[in-house]
């Protein structure tokens, strides 16, 4: 077993016990000379918590302990940091511990609400110090990014994706939400051109809806900043009643089970009214990982 000093989002207890089995809270910790910061660019675009070094700062944190062998897949989760070893003050005796730092940096300090607030459920959990608490909340009051969930955004420039690319002019643009554990949803108007007979969305823009929908909510099932590199091998889609261009159309989607290298899923998509358009369920195939690009869902098939 070793340490693990942790001072954003993993300091929450159930976070970091769904992504690393053995986790086991020690109890609060502090770290000299390292100054706290939210300045880590996200996969989705957002800030992240951060270190930096600084003569005569501090960070409080939560110090776990964690099986040794369980650290490779801890890196793999905090993609875009690196980890290193710092010592951190307990109960006033030194430990040493792992922690992570990264120098993948946004412009400017823009955290999102949700995320700022599992910070500081982690730091109300375990009992911080309170002006440290409180720094967390201001923190989190100046936030300009609220939200109910997660973002999930491919921002890498080289991702044409007609479905999500935000860099395709031609494309979709579709963005998606967390809503849970390998659940997504989003709103979207189909624009009037991209329809079968007029005022009705064409089913293949239905069946892309859908697929799009399906993949990100496989990304939305993987532990944070596990990257996936993914393909539809099946895809199957029911049209309830038209889908309407031209309205506002809720599409969901979440995993049903997951099973070897296979994920299946199912989505759906709503009218205005609330009613069912559009079904689809599909099957998924991860076809490598890599801990340092997160890939946009591939629709190509595998």
């Amino acid at each position: 077993m070793a340490s693990y000093f942790a001072y954003g989002s993993n300091m929450a207890s159930d976070r970091l016990g769904t992504r690393i089995a053995s986790a086991r809270a020690l109890g609060a910790a502090r770290l000299a000379d390292y100054a706290w910061r939210c300045d880590k660019r996200g996969a989705d675009g957002t800030a992240k918590a951060n270190l930096a070094p600084a003569p005569g700062a501090e960070t409080w944190g939560v110090l776990y302990e964690i099986a040794d062998a369980d650290f490779a897949a801890l890196d793999r989760l905090e993609g875009g940091y690196e980890r290193i070893e710092v010592s951190v003050w307990r109960d006033g005796e030194p430990v040493k511990a792992h922690t992570y730092l990264s120098t993948r940096l946004v412009d400017d300090e823009a955290p999102a609400e949700w995320y700022l607030g599992l910070v500081l459920a982690g730091a109300l959990e375990h009992g911080l110090p309170a002006a440290w608490i409180a720094r967390l909340e201001r923190a989190r009051e100046s936030g300009d990014s609220p939200g109910t969930g997660e973002p999930i955004v491919f921002d890498d420039p080289g991702n044409h994706c007609f479905g999500c690319s935000p860099h395709n002019e031609r494309g979709l643009r579709l963005a998606f939400t967390a809503t849970g554990r390998g659940a997504v949803e989003t709103r979207y108007v189909v624009e009037p051109h991209l329809c079968g007979r007029d005022g009705v969305a064409h089913g293949g823009i239905q069946a892309t809806l859908m697929d799009e929908a399906m993949g990100h909510a496989a990304h939305a099932a993987a532990d944070a900043g596990e990257d996936l590199d993914i393909a539809t091998i099946e895809l199957s889609v029911r049209y309830r009643r038209p889908t309407p261009t031209g309205e506002p159309l809720t599409i969901r989607a979440r995993l049903v089970r997951s099973e070897g290298r296979d994920l299946w899923m199912e989505g759906e998509i709503r009218d205005a009214e609330g009613r069912v358009c559009t079904e689809a369920t599909s099957r998924w195939r991860r076809l490598r990982q890599s801990a340092s690009t997160r890939s946009a869902p591939s629709n190509a098939g595998a």
